[in-house]
């Protein structure tokens, strides 16, 4: 069991996110419901089980900040948490030149390269 405003509090602080006051935004995804950080600290002040299971907690509820930031539901066969997507900002790096986007399973853009790269090299491809 875990309380939904102490998860969310502590989540917000993990993430550099500023307080819970910062939220420009708490509601629905599709932005069509929404509360004051006032109403949410009132109705997220209770237990509920995270764990495995069915959800409990409303799938589409999001918390937006200033910088872009948005806390939104997870869930993975039943148990649930806020995850936190920031948004993104290009880096002014030298990049590398992307020349496959598949080789292999559950891998990277890195790995797909090197891999295919060595194998290459090897002659296997």
């Amino acid at each position: 069991m875990i309380n939904l405003l102490e998860e969310t509090l502590d989540v917000i602080d993990k993430n550099d996110l500023g307080i819970l006051e910062d939220a420009i935004f708490i509601g629905s995804y599709d932005q069509t419901y929404k509360m004051t950080v006032e109403e949410f600290r009132k109705i997220a002040d209770f237990e509920y089980d995270n764990g495995y299971g069915g959800q409990k907690i409303a799938t589409d509820l999001i918390i937006a900040f200033p910088d872009g930031s948005i806390m939104e539901r997870q869930e993975y066969d039943g148990s649930e948490w806020w995850e936190v997507k920031k948004p993104f900002t290009p880096k002014n790096i030298e990049h590398l030149p992307i020349t496959k986007l598949s080789y292999g399973s559950w891998t990277i853009l890195k790995r797909i390269h090197e891999e295919y790269e060595q194998d290459l090299k090897d002659g296997l491809v």
